[in-house]
């Protein structure tokens, strides 16, 4: 009686073990998956900050340009011009 009682408690135990691996897994595999999912949701914030920064300046460099060239033209249309160093 005693064996078949010590087999049975050894079979529970054993499957007792199990079950607690399988589910420790499951939360290691669930916070793997968190942090990946965090890391990504970093990186899409950099990214779009960083695409920001770039619009920004190409929409001032772009500004600058045009506003260049719209003091060249008015100092050409207005015949003010200096031949001596460059400058229009």
């Amino acid at each position: 009686m005693t064996n078949l009682l010590t087999k049975v408690l050894g079979a529970l135990s054993a499957f007792a073990a199990g079950v607690a691996i399988f589910f420790r897994f499951r939360a290691k595999s669930s916070e793997a998956e968190a942090q990946h999912q965090a890391d990504r949701a970093d990186h899409a914030v950099a990214a779009a900050e960083s695409r920001r920064r770039v619009d920004e300046a190409v929409t001032q460099v772009k500004q600058q340009h045009r506003e260049e060239t719209q003091n060249a033209q008015e100092s050409l249309s207005d015949g003010r011009r200096d031949h001596l160093d460059g400058d229009w």
